[in-house]
């Protein structure tokens, strides 16, 4: 994981312009967290791996205990190797996952 310096922001505070203390407004309005609920007619599905050095995969933990205790409809599926951008790969592992949400929801 890269860690924030003086000389090296994180990413999420370069994205985001400023400190959440100095642009909290920007870190909640970036949060999935203040989306929920979203509402049970819409299907999510959250792919997140453990090996992702971006996103800690608490966030999409703490996402769907949020998401599912309002009513959302969440289904997780969590891949040990999978780092930040692993899914977007064809033939990654997490793609039958992926095709059967699609599928399954594309033609209800």
């Amino acid at each position: 994981m890269i860690q924030e310096s003086a000389e090296r922001p994180s990413r999420g505070r370069a994205l985001l312009g400023g400190r959440e203390d100095a642009v909290a407004g920007r870190y909640h309005l970036g949060s999935p967290l203040s989306l929920v609920p979203i509402g049970h007619e819409v299907a999510q599905l959250l792919v997140h791996g453990d090996a992702d050095d971006l996103v800690p995969v608490d966030h999409a933990v703490r996402y769907a205990r949020a998401a599912k205790a309002a009513g959302d409809n969440v289904t997780s599926a969590r891949f040990p190797m999978m780092g930040h951008h692993d899914a977007l790969a064809p033939g990654h592992e997490a793609w039958p996952a992926m095709l059967t949400h699609l599928r399954k929801h594309l033609q209800a």
